[in-house]
């Protein structure tokens, strides 16, 4: 019996500590590291905005403008994800759904 709950607890510190490292391995101390380490291809950041925990990221390559979303953490910062581009030299300038879902 002594040996199970011993087992039990030694396998729970484990997944907990397995969880919590590979949680903190996708957080970046700073936005900028975040950004660099998405690996995402982008030229130049345009705007950066805070929203409800989140920041939203106005970046581009060549003449695509693209839209990313980073979650501040507890643990520092975490690329969610890059969404939709748009063209810059397109005739009708509308956006899409995906910009204005964020």
């Amino acid at each position: 019996m002594k040996l199970k709950v011993i087992v039990s607890f030694v396998s729970m510190v484990f997944l907990i500590t397995v969880i919590s490292l590979v949680y903190y391995r996708v957080n970046y101390k700073t936005l900028d590291e975040a950004i660099s380490e998405s690996h995402v291809p982008m030229d130049e950041v345009f705007h950066t905005t805070d929203y409800k925990g989140h920041t939203i990221i106005f970046y581009g390559k060549g003449d695509m403008l693209s839209v990313g979303l980073i979650e501040k953490t507890h643990l520092g910062y975490r690329w969610d994800y890059g969404v939709s581009s748009k063209q810059f030299n397109e005739k009708e300038q509308i956006l899409t759904r995906t910009f204005c879902n964020l």
